[in-house]
């Protein structure tokens, strides 16, 4: 989504193109659309804002970060598709931990520093696996459901 924005807003501003930032600037769009279909305390935007504008690189290690990456480039909409599924299978990851935090502090300190420092292959595998499942029954459910809803 934030690259399908970016884009038109490079088209329809040549002058200025893409600079540094300017994701930024969908912040405020992304709260607004998005918070209606987000009923917890704590807010998407508290931590996966920097999941999605930083591809999970300051949540693992730089090794995992190529491992990872090297399996969008492999994927057709990796960055752009794939990615969505990584965040939701890393969030699965750590679902379990989550649960048992008793309050919204804890929460966000476990979501900001996650214990990742140790992660190499064997775990991006696993992530991706998930993910590559979850992609599997999610990808097209819309689509799927507006053919149903037509006949």
């Amino acid at each position: 989504m934030f690259e399908r924005i970016l884009y038109i807003w490079a088209i329809r501003h040549p002058g200025s193109g893409y600079v540094q930032g300017i994701n930024d600037l969908v912040t405020p769009f992304f709260v607004v659309f998005l918070s209606e279909f987000i009923p917890q305390d704590v807010e998407y935007l508290q931590f996966s804002f920097r999941w999605m504008n930083n591809l999970l690189m300051r949540e693992i290690p730089l090794r995992a970060t190529i491992r990872l990456w090297d399996t969008y480039l492999s994927e057709a909409d990796g960055f752009s598709q794939f990615h969505s599924y990584v965040c939701a299978a890393f969030l699965r990851t750590w679902s379990r931990q989550l649960q048992s935090e008793r309050d919204f502090q804890g929460i966000m300190i476990l979501l900001q520093n996650l214990p990742t420092q140790s992660w190499g292959d064997r775990e991006i595998c696993e992530l991706t696996a998930d993910a590559f499942s979850l992609m599997s029954v999610f990808n097209g459910a819309p689509r799927h459901l507006s053919s149903q809803s037509e006949s």
